[in-house]
């Protein structure tokens, strides 16, 4: 199956810049000049991923932002400025490096392809317990680490259950245990809700930045049915 992108460009020699560095991918690419169709053309494509032009995007206003910040936790995102002079394309992904030599073909060989396309209105959250270890430490240590479960989870994040205090904005490490390879993910705490609130249980949403592409495709294979939990 072809895989299938999305480039969000204003400026039309930016985008001539990134279609022509895709070219050797032999990928389908969409193009939008604007935030504005985002949702619409989401909604009626499946994607397997996100190229975003960073002008574009800081243009852009609060709503297009804020849509941003939902999708880029269900698709592959990367983020991208063109470089005039030097005929170059410098490209940012969350919780990783790319190839500076080949930023996109490598955003697209190590993210896009691995990851099953689908449209927007198909992302879905299934509650589910996962074990979980948490740590604001990459290596673990006892003394920072927190055994608890998940509450639920999709293709972008999941909501772990803790009454410990966490920061907007800043950054975890997860092991889900159910999963058959619990190397640690990277995570970036997008809510808190602080113990006793809203009579809900305590907890942190939580945003993957480098699942990688074996976690990626277990979590679509639970969320397609084929594992445990139900689906809201």
């Amino acid at each position: 199956m072809t895989t299938r992108v999305l480039l969000v460009a204003a400026d039309r020699q930016a985008r001539e810049g990134y279609l022509q560095a895709v070219a050797e991918s032999e990928i389908a690419c969409e193009t939008l000049e604007s935030l504005e169709g985002l949702r619409r053309t989401l909604e009626k494509t499946a994607f397997n991923g996100l190229l975003l032009d960073l002008p574009t995007l800081v243009r852009s206003d609060a709503a297009a932002k804020k849509l941003v910040s939902k999708v880029q936790d269900i698709y592959p995102t990367v983020r991208l400025r063109w470089l005039p002079e030097r005929q170059q394309v410098r490209a940012i992904v969350a919780g990783g490096q790319l190839d500076p030599g080949a930023p996109l073909t490598d955003f697209i060989d190590r993210y896009c392809r691995p990851w099953r396309a689908r449209p927007l209105r198909q992302a879905q959250r299934m509650t589910t317990y996962f074990s979980v270890l948490l740590s604001n430490r990459p290596d673990f240590p006892p003394e920072a680490t927190e055994k608890t479960n998940t509450l639920d989870l999709s293709e972008g994040g999941c909501f772990i259950i803790s009454s410990s205090p966490w920061e907007v904005g800043s950054r975890a490490w997860v092991r889900i245990m159910e999963l058959d390879d619990d190397t640690p993910m990277e995570v970036e705490v997008r809510m808190h809700r602080p113990w006793g609130a809203g009579k809900k249980l305590p907890g942190l949403g939580v945003a993957f930045l480098n699942l990688l592409p074996g976690q990626r495709m277990r979590v679509e294979a639970l969320l397609g049915g084929k594992g445990l939990g139900q689906r809201k």
